[in-house]
């Protein structure tokens, strides 16, 4: 009896086991989303999935792609605007760090254009030294950077780098990556700690849409995916600039070649996190597809052409 009832377990439990490892396939082909007059790559798209904001050559740049129709309207010429460029979740403004130049000195600030605008809200001076991409919390009230020298969070509303979080209608607790390792800040505490779930400098650090996983690279290694709080990691091979699903359950990403000098090879792949289910949906030996991002409603990978300076797009299922 007790057989029989594991038996049936097994087989009711069975299909929704398939469902979970179930790979991506694409469907139908590539539709391009601009025509390449304007060189573009780098898509990011935003949370209500009418926008897709892009940057040009060398990061130049952002610019606001409509979906579906491919208009195009430039909202920042700022050198390195479109290097980690992040949405809020109301749409309404992007974060991101610039860069200018003084006697071949580079220095770098950090950046809030409103999208519908352009206007433009600095909340830090220009420095020689400010490493980090931008993020959001989820309230849109605070920003703080990952792959900083030092934990870092600004205050949007304000203006203002808060320098003690202690006590501040902010997240309990960040998660970000300081000079290639992870932490964990604990606001209450005002404390850090090293939650390194593999050896490695830790690179692209991205997280799932409710923050219970990240995924990242090691530098000169493998793509991974762990529990937010660095438990449970789980090697995915050789990765680059990954993505979450908008159900947290895939990760869309770029596997380049090159020789040195240029890339000689590229495509886009999707997996689940937990290994399953890898698929390459762009598998061209002549096209270099690369910075993939997904649909809000997860029904599309927006990428780059990086030859033709297109934006494509690609249905999936």
């Amino acid at each position: 009896m007790n057989a029989l009832r594991y038996l049936v377990v097994i087989l009711v439990s069975l299909p929704l086991i398939l469902e979970a490892q179930q790979a991506v396939q694409q469907t139908g082909p590539p539709i391009p989303l601009t025509d390449g007059s304007t060189y573009l790559m780098a898509p990011r798209w935003s949370p209500d999935g009418n926008t897709i904001a892009a940057t040009s050559t060398n990061y130049r740049g952002i610019y606001l792609i409509s979906y579906p129709d491919g208009e195009i309207n430039q909202i920042s010429d700022h050198p390195a605007a479109g290097f980690g460029m992040q949405w809020s979740h109301s749409d309404e403004k992007i974060a991101t760090t610039v860069a200018k130049f003084q006697e071949k000195m580079r220095f770098n600030a950090l950046l809030v254009l409103d999208s519908n605008t352009g206007i433009e809200l600095l909340l830090s001076d220009y420095q020689t030294l400010f490493p980090g991409t931008p993020e959001w919390t989820s309230d849109d009230q605070y920003i703080y950077m990952k792959g900083t020298d030092k934990f870092k969070l600004y205050n949007v509303q304000s203006q203002t780098r808060v320098e003690s979080p202690s006590g501040r209608p902010a997240p309990s607790e960040f998660i970000y990556s300081k000079k290639g390792k992870l932490y964990s800040y604990q606001v209450d505490a005002g404390t850090e700690q090293d939650i390194q779930p593999v050896e490695g400098q830790i690179l692209n650090l991205t997280f799932s849409p409710d923050g219970s996983k990240i995924a990242f690279e090691i530098i000169g290694g493998h793509l991974w995916v762990a529990n937010s709080d660095g438990s449970n990691p789980v090697d995915l091979g050789v990765g680059y600039r990954p993505i979450f699903s908008p159900d947290g359950q895939k990760i869309t990403y770029m596997i380049t070649e090159d020789n040195g000098h240029e890339f000689t090879s590229a495509d886009i792949y999707i997996i689940n996190v937990d290994g399953s289910g890898k698929t390459n949906i762009t598998n061209t030996s002549d096209v270099l597809e690369m910075y993939p991002s997904w649909s809000p409603d997860g029904t599309w990978i927006a990428y780059s052409n990086i030859t033709t300076g297109q934006i494509f797009v690609q249905e999936v299922e």
